[in-house]
C-alpha cells in the first residue's frame, strides 16, 4: 500500500533534521513527505530544502511555505496537495519507530477501515515528563479516539467531513476532527501494537501553557451550557469540600483519602504525585474557564 506523509514546522530548525531522517528510516517508505511551513523565521526551509535534494532518489520531499499560518491550515494545505489517498498525519519533535506506518498500514488493510491509529507513549528524559506521563497517557484513554502526532487516514474521509477546521484560536483542531469522524460513523481501528514517542511538556511552565490552550479550544468546541453548568457543578463540590473540612475534619480527610485511593485503581493513574498533577489539570482548567470566558461567544465556536 502507498501512502504519503505530513507535517506542519515553525521555527523547528533544531528538530526538522531528526524528524525527516526518523521518516526515512521507515520499513514502508512513504511516496512523498509534504511539509507546511508556517512562516519560520530560522533556518527550517533551509534545511528542509537540504534534505530534499539529498534524498531525491529516495523520496520526494515537498515544501510549502506559504506565509503564516497556524497547524490546521498547514495540514489542510499538506493533505490537499498530497497526490496520495492514504495520508500519515505526523508531528515533528515526536519519534516514530521504524515499523510504525508498516503496522498501521497492516491494520488498515487488515480491517478495511478508514483511520488507524497506534499508541502514544510520552517522553520520560526527566521527572517532570514521568509524572506527565503516568498522569495523562493512560493506554486505555488513547484507544477511545486518535490524534495528529501519528495516524493514518483516507483522503476520502476528508471530502466526507470536511477538512480540519482552521479558526481555533490556539489548538484542537485533532480532538474537533476526530470527534466529528466519530460521530459521522467513519471507521477508525486503534493498533494496539503500534507505539510511538510524543514530546511532552518537559516542566511545569510548558504544562501549564499546554493546559491553558486545551481549556480555549474546548470552550470553542463544547456547547456552551454544558461548559458553564459544568463548571458550576465543579466549583460548588470544591465549595462543599472545603467546608467538610472545616467543619469535620478527619472524616472528610480520611474520606478524600479513600476516594483518591479508589479514583486510582479504578483511572489507573500511577503515583500521588501524577495524581495531583490531574488534579491540578482539573482545577486549572476551572481557572482558564472563568480566566478566558470571552471564547464561549458565538463568534469562537467551531461552525461546521
Amino acid at each position: 500500500m502507498k501512502y504519503a506523509i505530513v507535517t506542519t514546522t515553525y521555527n523547528d530548525e533544531t528538530g526538522i533534521g531528526k524528524y525527516i531522517e526518523n521518516i526515512l528510516m521507515q520499513t514502508i517508505l512513504p511516496v512523498e513527505l509534504i511539509i507546511a511551513d508556517g512562516g519560520s523565521k530560522d533556518n527550517t526551509c533551509k534545511i528542509i530544502n537540504k534534505y530534499s535534494k539529498e534524498f531525491a532518489d529516495k523520496i520526494q520531499i515537498k515544501l510549502y511555505a506559504a506565509g503564516r499560518l497556524n497547524i490546521a491550515e498547514g495540514f489542510n494545505l499538506a493533505i490537499k496537495s498530497s497526490s496520495e489517498e492514504i495520508i500519515g498525519i505526523t508531528g515533528v519533535g515526536n519519534h516514530y519507530p521504524n515499523d510504525y506506518f508498516e503496522k498501521l498500514l497492516a491494520g488498515m488493510k487488515k480491517n478495511g477501515c478508514e483511520v488507524c491509529y497506534g499508541t502514544i507513549r510520552g517522553e520520560g528524559l526527566n521527572k517532570f515528563q514521568k509524572v506527565y506521563r503516568q498522569a495523562f497517557l493512560i493506554r486505555d484513554a488513547q484507544c477511545k479516539i486518535p490524534c495528529n502526532r501519528g495516524v493514518l487516514i483516507k483522503k476520502s474521509v476528508f471530502q466526507k467531513i470536511g477538512f480540519f477546521y482552521e479558526s481555533f484560536i490556539y489548538a484542537g483542531e485533532d480532538a474537533e476532527f476526530f470527534e466529528l469522524a466519530q460521530r459521522s460513523g467513519i471507521n477508525m481501528k486503534y493498533i494496539d501494537n503500534a507505539e510511538f514517542v510524543w514530546e511532552t511538556p518537559k516542566n511545569f511552565k510548558e504544562y501549564i501553557k499546554q493546559t491553558k490552550n486545551y481549556t480555549i479550544a474546548k470552550l470553542q468546541m463544547k456547547e456552551t451550557k454544558k461548559i458553564v453548568l459544568n463548571t458550576i457543578a465543579k466549583i460548588l463540590m470544591i465549595i462543599l469540600g472545603i467546608l467538610s473540612i472545616c467543619f469535620k475534619p478527619v472524616i472528610s480527610l480520611l474520606l478524600l483519602l479513600f476516594c483518591g485511593c479508589l479514583f486510582l485503581f479504578h483511572s489507573k493513574i500511577k503515583g500521588i504525585s501524577s495524581l495531583m498533577l490531574y488534579i491540578n489539570y482539573k482545577v486549572l482548567t476551572i481557572i482558564y474557564t472563568i480566566r478566558y470566558a470571552e471564547y464561549l461567544k458565538k463568534k469562537y465556536k467551531v461552525i461546521r
